[in-house]
């Protein structure tokens, strides 16, 4: 049956209405749950976004179950967190670090701990998946710097992410290999999941030299790995750096020379 998607406040949440395969390979039939459970998560969400069910009403035993939310839900494979009430028809489940990236989580919801209900609707079984962690290197090019007396060089870049990442933890997969001393790559958010990137204080010698950008992902357990080689020319040496397209109110095209 095709599901139909609800979102609410940034979480993927599912219509009661799909049917879900519960435990041990057993079909959960979700319209059985219309009366209590309005929406809750599904498909494919963050590793940092936390898992929410929205309730059509409020629980008979809500006043019990206030200091208890964390037996309402079990996941598998388990993890550890906070399940609270953001109100009366609103749970969420936050984890404590994050959700594994990549993994399908089935969830359990106790239903029986919350109203009167038959056998068979004691435990609501659903699933989520959260998405696989990569990166995209782009390369726009090397700038002088003008600010400067001496031939210095400013290499700029960007990163996009396909979820959430910490500035450091995406720095850390990086490196420069270059016939001075190493340099320093700079990472700042720049937008959703985007990452700008430079290297700052080139300096340009008599000849023109090479430096690489590496990057290895295995850190974070992403399977992505690569590198960009960089030609600095020479003092002496005009050419063109790089050509950008701006595409604003009044388009225009800049081109950096050496």
């Amino acid at each position: 049956m095709k599901k139909l998607i609800l979102p609410i406040i940034s979480i993927i949440l599912c219509l009661v209405s799909c049917d879900q395969s519960g435990k041990q390979g057993k079909l959960t039939d979700a319209s059985l749950y219309h009366q209590y459970i309005q929406a809750y998560t599904s498909g494919v969400i963050s590793s940092k976004e936390p898992m929410r069910i929205q309730l059509t009403r409020t629980p008979e035993f809500l006043s019990v179950q206030e200091k208890a939310g964390e037996k309402l839900i079990r996941f598998s494979p388990s993890i550890s967190g906070e399940t609270r009430w953001l109100d009366s028809q609103t749970l969420v489940f936050i984890p404590e670090d994050a959700w594994v990236p990549g993994t399908l989580y089935t969830a359990t919801f106790q239903l029986a701990d919350l109203w009167k209900v038959s056998k068979e609707l004691q435990s609501f079984h659903f699933e989520f998946s959260i998405v696989e962690q990569d990166f995209t290197v782009f390369e726009p090019g090397l700038q002088l710097l003008e600010s400067t007396d001496d031939y210095l060089y400013r290499y700029e870049g960007w990163i996009q992410t396909s979820d959430e990442m910490d500035t450091e933890d995406l720095a850390a997969l990086f490196e420069v290999d270059a016939p001075f001393d190493k340099p320093e790559i700079m990472l700042e958010p720049s937008g959703p999941n985007s990452f700008n990137y430079r290297i700052d204080s080139i300096p340009a010698k008599e000849d023109s030299y090479s430096i690489k950008l590496k990057w290895d992902g295995r850190k974070q357990n992403i399977d992505q790995k690569g590198e960009f080689e960089l030609e600095v020319p020479g003092k002496g040496q005009f050419t063109i750096l790089d050509v950008a397209v701006d595409q604003g109110d009044s388009q225009r095209i800049t081109i950096y020379f050496s």
